[in-house]
Parts: structure tokens; sequence; C-alpha cells
């Protein structure tokens, strides 16, 4: 049999933009030939300084609000040389990147793969050239699963995991999955920087009926997920750290066996119409360090005609049984926590809630200081994303002009409101639900419910501009604005939701511009490289607090500020100093 490496698929950043044709893009535009813009430069490995052909390198103009929303693209291919030239291009701010096989999606002055680039800012006729777009190589994890004997384990599950920030804790998402050949291999590439975790599930065979249905004297003894190296928690598993371009080798896991246990139960309160519908029955465990994590999903066959389920191969933990139904889109229906101890766990019952729905408007309350028009709602995004302790799915609604909207089919779950995209010049003042204000705090619809919601809106937000002052030292990265320094003002208030943190990137003169900032009292920082994500964190916040300028801002207020910019360097040890690392 031919020796085959199986690719891991490896979930794609919500925030890059879909890929255009490798043939050069430029968007109908009206402006005179001699007032359009040209950008030139060249793309190389940031390691080797190789240059780089066939990268798809794209301009991406940039609204001038608080969420950044692409509105114009012009795209291009390098040539063997690495160069690329872009003509004809509107004035405007503009992001500029680059992407190719076997290397990061990278933003032109970052300072890591997804670090903050640095904006360009083009006034009429102007040219720039000489640009350096410089491209990390993707980082490889690959590795080998073996069972007890250490002999190859074919067809293993193996998955990975990374950690990321969220609402200040640390938290750790899939990010892929593989399945070994027959040499027990695995791969996963396309990895940026970071500490990731791998695990591996030894592929099932299928029992029989009466095998998992019968009760047995002695707990089942099988595989159970294994963490790299041999660890049967996450907890006491040992990270794999990957360097910007790295590849790890050898991260080989030996599969280990241990007591398993069966959950067995009763899903009720099942419609008739349920029957046509797809029910998927989930059991996912509990760890308070590193969040939920699936652990077993057997879909329809583990839950039978009559409701009832048998799910065998649980170890003992915390977990919650998920009923899902799969109806156009995947809803969660039902949730029970249950702990799995030294023996099976039976009579379980599983409630279905049925599906929670909202009816919604905007109001904007008057402000004296301002001329307050009626906007047009329909741009405005509304979401309920889950929280970090829900499974729920992000449910969306489509706001009309008139500021009405409604929100259905919410799983069972626990939320937070989103809002963006906002009028120019307001800022959510409130959003009340059964009268009580949850701007930024989670909403409970683990047992569904519905109700009426309204979101307030005011005129009058703030707009804090700004420049960076200069390094103490010439050798200092963050002496030089292209590299991609990174602006935060953060609310004294911090929101579930990570609301209360607005960042900016920085142009190629050090300028920055933070919009519909809500009234309130904030600190302002700069960073030369800096994961926005982790100032949530409130050891971070601690030990960052001197280092910025605060900043009181009234509505209508439009504050110029300076700000020393918090070297790369310093950051990574103030990290360290709090149990941290950089990526």
């Amino acid at each position: 049999m031919a020796r085959q490496v199986f690719k891991a698929s490896i979930l794609a950043n919500a925030a890059i933009l879909p890929l255009l044709a490798y043939s050069q893009q430029s968007p109908i535009s009206s402006t005179p030939a001699d007032q359009k813009c040209a950008v030139e430069g060249r793309v190389t490995n940031i390691q080797t300084g190789d240059p780089l052909k066939k990268v798809q390198v794209r301009l991406t103009k940039v609204s001038n609000s608080t969420y950044k929303v692409a509105v114009n693209m012009y795209s291009t291919t390098s040539n063997a040389d690495g160069s690329f030239r872009l003509p004809d291009v509107e004035p405007g701010s503009y992001e500029l990147s680059g992407e190719r096989t076997g290397y990061l999606l990278t933003q032109y002055g970052a300072q890591t793969p997804d670090g903050s680039g640095t904006v360009l800012t083009l006034t009429a006729g102007q040219r720039i050239a000489d640009l350096s777009l410089r491209l990390f190589p993707q980082g490889v994890i690959s590795g080998k699963v073996l069972d007890e004997d250490g002999d190859p384990a074919e067809s293993a599950t193996v998955s990975l995991m990374a950690r990321t920030w969220v609402s200040g804790k640390a938290r750790y998402i899939m990010r892929g999955t593989a399945t070994t050949n027959d040499l027990g291999e695995f791969r996963f590439s396309d990895l940026e920087p970071g500490t990731y975790y791998v695990d591996a599930k030894a592929e099932q065979v299928p029992k029989s009926s009466d095998e998992v249905s019968m009760p047995a004297a002695k707990p089942q003894v099988e595989p159970v997920r294994t963490f790299y190296p041999e660890a049967t928690t996450l907890d006491s598993a040992t990270p794999i750290k990957v360097r910007p371009g790295q590849e790890v080798p050898g991260i080989n896991i030996r599969l280990h066996s241990g007591p398993t246990y069966h959950v067995r139960g009763r899903v009720t309160g099942m419609q008739p119409d349920d029957q046509d519908e797809r029910l998927m029955l989930t059991i996912t465990r509990h760890s308070d360090a590193f969040g939920p994590m699936t652990l077993f999903s057997d879909g329809r066959s583990a839950l039978k005609a009559d409701g009832t389920f048998d799910l065998d191969g649980i170890t003992p933990g915390s977990y919650s049984l998920l009923v899902t139904k799969i109806s156009g889109r995947m809803r969660v229906v039902g949730i029970q926590p249950v702990d799995v101890t030294a023996a099976d766990l039976n009579d379980v019952v599983v409630n279905i809630v049925p599906p929670g729905s909202l009816q919604g408007h905007f109001r904007v309350e008057s402000n004296s200081d301002t001329n307050t028009a009626v906007p047009n709602f329909s741009n405005i995004r509304v979401s309920l994303n889950p929280s970090e302790s829900s499974w729920g799915g992000r449910t969306r609604a489509t706001v009309a002009a008139d500021g009405s909207f409604f929100v259905d089919g919410i799983s069972a779950g626990k939320y937070i409101f989103r809002i963006a995209s906002l009028p120019a010049g307001m800022y959510v003042k409130s959003v009340l639900l059964g009268g009580q204000d949850v701007l930024g705090k989670e909403v409970d619809f683990s047992q569904g419910g519905s109700g009426r919601i309204e979101i307030v809106l005011r005129s009058g937000a703030a707009e804090v501009d700004g420049k960076l002052q200069a390094a103490s030292s010439p050798s200092d990265v963050s002496a030089h604005p292209l590299s991609g320094a990174l602006v935060a003002i953060i609310s004294d208030e911090s929101y579930l939701d990570g609301s209360g943190v607005y960042s900016s990137s920085v142009d190629q003169n050090g300028n920055f511009s933070v919009r519909q900032l809500p009234p309130g009292h904030y600190h302002a920082y700069a960073f030369a490289q800096a994961d926005v994500s982790t100032l949530q964190v409130a050891e971070v916040e601690r030990e960052i607090q001197t280092l910025g300028v605060d900043v009181e801002v009234k509505e209508n207020d439009r504050k110029q500020i300076q700000l020393p910019v918090i070297s790369a360097d310093d950051f990574r040890q103030m990290l360290a100093r709090v149990g941290m690392d950089a990526q």
C-alpha cells in the first residue's frame, strides 16, 4: 500500500475575505485618472528573505468605524521576483495582505501572522512604492498514533485544539481533525504560531445492540481518548508550542485503555413531528480550566424511536447531555448535566425545551445637544452569541428599516447580545429585556422562553484620535509605525462580549482613530505587538495600567492624544509575569 499522509482540515479564520481570481481585480470607479493612486512592492519570505511568486495580494478598503467593514478590494498576483503592482486605486484607507499555499495570510506591517497590520492611507494621486510584504511560512505538527503494544493505530481520529482567550479566560477550541493512515501517521498544516494540544481516539468497532444494552458486572476496559504524549485528561497533557514557520515532528501518542461506563436514559417532550427530523444526542465533558469539549456523538443511532438512549464507552467525569435537532440548521433543544463516577448511570431524563423567540425594536433616545434624526436601521447587525458556558448556535436577526426585528428558533443555552454596524455617530445605551438592562451580560435561555427586547441608541458617540510617540530607543521595533502597532482603548466597564475593548490599526504615518465610543472613562494603550484578546485578562490589565493614557469622553467629544508604544519585549515580559506566554 502506498504511503499516504492525511492533511487535517483546519477551520478557516472567519475574518479572511473570500479569495478572488488570480487575475488582477479592480472595482468600478468614477474617480478621475489623475486622482487615482498606485501601490507597489515585493513579497518575500519573512524568515529567509527569498522572493515569493504566485502570492495572492489584496488591498482592502476599510470604513472609518469601530467595526472594520470591507467596502472595496483590489487584487493581483506577485511575479517571479515577488514584485506586485496595484494601479488605479481610489484614495482612502486600506489594508494590504498576502496569502499563498504553504504560507499564512499576513497583513502588511504585522509582526505575527494574526497580528495587526499597518493601514495605508492614500491621498489623491499618491503612489506608494517599495513596500515590503513579508509572509510567514505555515507551521506543521506531525506524528504517529500507537496502540498499547506500540503498533501503528490505523484509522484513529486525531484532534487539534488551540489555546485562545475568551472574556479574559483561557479556552481551547477545536482547530481541526485528521485520520491516521496505515502507518498510524497524521499531519496538521497551515498552523499559526501558538500553543496546541493533540489527542487521539482509536477507531470504534461497532457493537451489536445486545452488546451495548447488556448490563455488565464489571466496567468495560477499552481504549480511551488519549492526549499527547499519553495523558487521559487535557489537564495533564503536554502542550505543543509552534513558532512561526516551525515544523514540529515526532508528536507520537501512545493510546491508553481505561474503565468506561454506560449512560442510559430517556428524552422527554418529543413531538410527533420529531420523528421526521434528525435528532442527535451528544455528550460533552466539562473542564473548569479548558471549557467544554465534545467527546462523543453517535447521531440518530444513539436515540431510539421511543426516546431512550444507551451511550457506552464513557469515562468518569462531569458531562452535559445535549439533544440537538437538525431542521434547516442545527439547534440545541435539551441540556442535562450528569456525573459519571465508578458505575453505569441509569434513568437519566433529558427534557426537550421549545425554542425561544424575541420580538424586538430599536429606539433612538433624544439628545438635546445633537440634532437626532431617525436613521435607517436596516444596516445594523443583531445577533445572539453563545457565551463561553453554552453550546447553542449563534442566532442572527434581520433588522427592518423602521428598527423592528424578530429572533426565532433560539436554541437552549446562554447568550450575549451583540449589536454591530451602528449608524454613524451613535452608540448603544442599553439593551432592555423584561425591563432589565442586559447590555454585555449573559442571558439564560437554557429553559427556553420568549419576550420583547428594546435596544436604545443615542447619538453623540465620542471619537479619540492620535499619534504614536517615538520610542526612546531607535533600535526598538516600536520606533517604526510600519511595524504594525496596535492601539487599544479599554473601558473601565468590562463586558463579557468584549465590547468594552476598542482597537485600531495605525497608518504608515503613526496615526490612529477610534470612533463611536460610548461616553465613559477609558485607558488607551499602544503596543508594538499584542493579541487584543489577552487585554481582557484581569492580571494583564493590572500590569499595563500605568503604561497608557487615561481618557474621559463625553457625548460628542473628539479628543487628541499621543501614546507611548509598549515594545513587544516589554509586553512578553508582562505576560510571563502573570503566567502567560506570548504567541
